[in-house]
C-alpha cells in the first residue's frame, strides 16, 4: 500500500514537470513559426497529452481488455470537458475564438454523435467503425497541417523581419561587410543559433516523455489500489484510469492558462477529445481485431453523459467571448454529479 502511494506521488510530480516543459516549449514553437497558440494546442500539445490514453487503451485492447480501452476514452473525454476545462476556467477565464467554435467544436460534436449512434444501434464499436474513426483522424491532421502552413506562411516573413530589426543596430544593414561574422565568431554564432532553435523541440520531447512515463506508472498504481478496494473494472476504467491518463491535460491546460496561454489550454482540451474519440478508440478496435463490446453502463449512462458534456461545452463557449470562472465552477459540479451518479448506478446494479 505504501509503495503504491509513493509511486502515485512520484508519478504526479513527473507529470507536473512534464506538463510545464510541454506548455513552455509549445508556446515557443508557436512564436517562432508564427502559428497561433490555438493551433499548437490542438495539435502538438493535444496529441502529446493524449499519449497516455493512446498507450493505455492500445495495451488494454492488445491484452484482451477492450472494455477498459473504451472506458478510458469515455471517461477521459468527460473529464477533459468538465474537470479540466472547469478547473482551468476557474483559475483563469479562457478566451474564445469564432473559428474554433465554427469548425473544431462542431467536428467534435459530429464524432461524438457518430460514436453514440454506433453504440446505441450495435452495442459495440466494430472494426469497420474503428477504421473509419482512424481515417477521420488522419484527415483531421492533414487539415490542421494545411491550415497551419497557410497561417505560418502569412506570418513568417513579418516575424523574421521584426526579429532582424530588433537584433541589428540601426546603422548596420543586412548583408553589409560589417554585419557578417568572421572566423571563430561566425562558427560560435552558428552553433549558438542552431542550439537556440533546437532547444524548444528537445524540451517538447522531454515533456511528452515525462508525461507518458508519469501517467503510465500512476495508472498502474491507482489500478492496484482500486483492486485492493474491490471496485468494478468498469468504474476503474472511467474514473481511475481516465483521470490518470487525463492528468497531462489537467496539468498542461492549467499551466498554460496560468502562464498566459489560454488558447493552448482550450485547444488542448478540444484536440485531446478529438484524438481520443478517433485515434484512441478507433485504434483500439483495429488493434483488438474484433468489435469492442460496450456494457449497459457505458451505453445507458457514460456515453449519454459524454454527449451531454460535449453539448454543454458548446453552450458555455457560445454564452460569451470567454469561459468564465462561474461556468468553470458549474462544469466542476457537473463532474462531481457524474461521479456520484456513477457510484449510485453501480451500487444499484450490485444490489440487484
Amino acid at each position: 500500500m505504501i509503495l503504491q502511494i509513493t509511486i502515485l506521488l512520484m508519478s504526479a510530480i513527473t507529470i507536473a514537470l512534464g506538463g510545464r516543459l510541454l506548455v513552455k516549449s509549445a508556446a515557443e514553437i508557436a512564436t517562432n513559426f508564427g502559428i497561433s497558440q490555438m493551433m499548437i494546442g490542438m495539435t502538438v500539445v493535444a496529441f502529446g497529452t493524449s499519449a497516455p490514453e493512446l498507450l493505455v487503451s492500445l495495451q488494454a485492447a492488445w491484452q484482451g481488455e477492450p472494455s477498459i480501452a473504451a472506458g478510458n476514452v469515455i471517461g477521459s473525454n468527460i473529464a477533459n470537458i468538465t474537470l479540466v476545462l472547469g478547473l482551468t476556467a476557474l483559475l483563469k477565464p479562457i478566451g474564445i475564438t469564432t473559428k474554433l467554435i465554427r469548425w473544431d467544436y462542431w467536428f467534435l460534436v459530429f464524432v461524438t454523435l457518430m460514436i453514440h449512434v454506433s453504440a446505441v444501434a450495435f452495442r459495440e464499436i466494430t472494426v469497420l467503425v474503428g477504421a473509419t474513426l482512424v481515417l477521420l483522424q488522419v484527415g483531421h491532421i492533414v487539415f490542421q497541417i494545411r491550415t497551419a502552413k497557410v497561417q505560418g506562411t502569412s506570418n513568417q516573413i513579418s516575424l523574421e523581419e521584426n526579429k532582424l530589426r530588433e537584433e541589428l543596430p540601426s546603422e548596420v544593414s543586412i548583408g553589409s561587410a560589417s554585419s557578417r561574422p568572421r572566423g571563430k565568431n561566425m562558427g560560435i554564432e552558428l552553433v549558438g543559433g542552431y542550439l537556440y532553435w533546437l532547444a524548444p523541440y528537445l524540451l517538447l520531447i522531454t515533456g511528452v516523455t515525462m508525461l507518458g512515463v508519469g501517467a503510465h506508472y500512476l495508472v498502474q498504481a491507482a489500478s492496484l489500489l482500486s483492486e485492493m478496494l474491490g471496485i468494478s473494472k468498469n468504474v476503474v476504467a472511467v474514473t481511475v484510469v481516465a483521470i490518470g491518463t487525463s492528468l497531462p491535460e489537467i496539468v498542461s491546460s492549467v499551466l498554460a492558462a496560468i502562464h498566459g496561454h489560454p488558447e493552448i489550454a482550450l485547444g488542448n482540451i478540444l484536440g485531446s477529445n478529438i484524438f481520443n474519440s478517433l485515434m484512441v478508440l478507433g485504434g483500439s478496435a483495429v488493434v483488438s481485431g474484433e468489435a469492442i463490446a460496450l456494457d449497459n453502463s457505458y451505453v445507458n449512462y457514460d456515453l449519454p453523459v459524454m454527449l451531454g458534456a460535449t453539448f454543454m461545452m458548446g453552450i458555455v463557449m457560445k454564452s460569451s467571448s470567454r469561459v468564465t470562472r462561474a461556468e468553470g465552477a458549474f462544469l466542476l459540479v457537473m463532474y462531481a454529479c457524474y461521479t456520484l451518479g456513477l457510484i449510485y448506478f453501480f451500487s444499484s446494479a450490485a444490489g440487484a
